[in-house]
């Protein structure tokens, strides 16, 4: 009987061990886990801010470009304003001919 009770005693120590090696794995395992987890969340971090900054450099030059775009609307304007002037003097022109001195 104490025989018995020994190899009991030796197969719930066997068990535990087993038991306690498994969780010991499982805790390694989830430790390497986190590990490249978190590096995945800095490479992550790191492209969100490189895009957050190509965002503010094209907003940059979306007000840049709107502003040249302005500037040509601007000039269109002028030149044909300019050219419509023109058109009326030389109609007023052929109108009403300047005489020879």
């Amino acid at each position: 009987m104490p025989h018995r009770k020994l190899y009991e005693q030796d197969q719930v120590v066997n068990e535990m061990e087993t038991k306690t090696e498994a969780f010991d794995r499982e805790v390694e395992d989830l430790s390497h886990l986190k590990l490249r987890i978190n590096v995945e969340a800095k490479f992550l971090e790191l492209h969100l801010l490189t895009l957050q900054q190509e965002l503010t450099v094209l907003k940059d030059f979306e007000d840049v470009d709107e502003e040249v775009s302005n500037k040509i609307l601007n000039s269109l304007k002028d030149k044909h304003d300019m050219e419509r002037k023109v058109c009326v003097i030389l109609l007023l022109r052929n109108l009403w001919p300047v005489p020879n001195m």
